[in-house]
């Protein structure tokens, strides 16, 4: 309300100040303080309209805001985006010294949503061999730390656009940063259907299937590799179950005595990824597992012992203890084998 068109100015500079220095992406902004945010970027975009048509002498700053107008818009970062993917961040770092943004703004964030944008707007095969480079960025080793909900954001874009490739062979990198940052989808389908959702911004199935099948089929592998008495000396049976791996609806594995504690990069590598679908198995030889899935209304337990027959089961005859321990999602929940 300053009548002074240099009050006026010096009043602009400190709420603009505050406009870049404002935690948008921060869990303690709320839901009305963001509300606030957008109302003071349209009266900062109103107001710069005004000052620049007054003979007021302009500072240097504003003829910085004027070059960088876009800042004020709904979509700040977005003209950043192909620069920033081509290694080019000149522009942004104009834009950040002249107008003096804090490293730690929301602008450095959404430069970073604006480069994974601009990689998954690039037909297939540049988008892939880009693709690496935007998951360590978005894990957070790009040169620029990301919050939690900026590193959901971006790997959630990667995830959605890769399963849009017309082929997409398991990418063990983006599988682990999806899993790692978003979570497992078989045990955070809620955080996965939030976070990964389509143009519509309904959850987007496809993109959930897809690591589904890629950690199955990894999990399938490690069981026979690891916790087979074959091993690896032996692949038929790897083989064999990895055909039926779309059907298969849901895994555990249950480790006998001899698998319970091992220990070994391997077989942790291979616990942490099947947490929460991992059983003791008791009642057999100590060097004795079994791998047990759910295909359609069948149980199927495919033991690791060599010459062990696998058994079939109809998963509404199965017992109200036995379904508890499948469906409770508890840790190393005991199953025991009837002899």
């Amino acid at each position: 309300a300053q009548p002074e068109m240099r009050r006026r100015i010096r009043c602009f500079q400190a709420l603009l100040s505050s406009f870049w220095s404002f935690p948008l992406n921060g869990k303690q902004a709320s839901a009305e303080s963001k509300a606030g945010w957008v109302e003071l970027r349209k009266w900062l975009r109103a107001e710069r309209e005004r000052i620049l048509k007054s003979k007021e002498q302009k500072p240097p700053w504003f003829a910085a805001l004027t070059k960088h107008i876009a800042l004020l818009s709904e979509q700040p970062c977005e003209h950043f985006g192909a620069a920033l993917l081509r290694g080019d961040s000149n522009e942004l770092q104009d834009a950040v010294q002249s107008l003096g943004i804090p490293l730690n703004s929301w602008v450095q964030e959404e430069a970073v949503t604006a480069r994974m944008r601009a990689g998954c707007a690039l037909n297939d095969e540049p988008f892939k061999t880009t693709l690496l480079t935007l998951i360590n960025i978005a894990s957070g080793r790009g040169g620029v730390e990301l919050g939690e909900s900026l590193r959901l954001r971006s790997v959630a874009l990667l995830v959605s656009r890769y399963a849009k490739c017309r082929e997409r062979p398991e990418h063990m990198a983006l599988r682990d940063a999806a899993v790692g940052i978003i979570g497992n989808p078989w045990l955070r389908r809620a955080n996965w259907d939030a976070w990964v959702v389509d143009a519509r911004g309904m959850p987007d199935d496809q993109s959930r299937e897809m690591v589904n099948g890629w950690l199955k089929r990894e999990l399938i592998k490690n069981f026979f590799e690891l916790l087979s008495v074959d091993g690896t000396g032996d692949s038929r049976r790897v083989d064999y179950w990895l055909r039926f791996e779309p059907s298969i609806d849901e895994m555990w594995f249950a480790l006998g005595a001899g698998a319970q504690y091992q220990r070994g990069e391997a077989f942790m590598d291979f616990k942490s990824r099947a947490k929460g679908r991992l059983l003791d198995l008791d009642g057999t030889t100590a060097d004795n597992n079994a791998f047990v899935m759910r295909v359609g209304r069948y149980l199927l337990v495919e033991f690791g012992a060599k010459g062990n027959a696998m058994y079939v089961f109809e998963w509404g005859a199965l017992g109200q203890p036995l379904l508890e321990t499948l469906t409770s999602g508890r840790a190393r929940a005991p199953i025991h084998v009837r002899t």
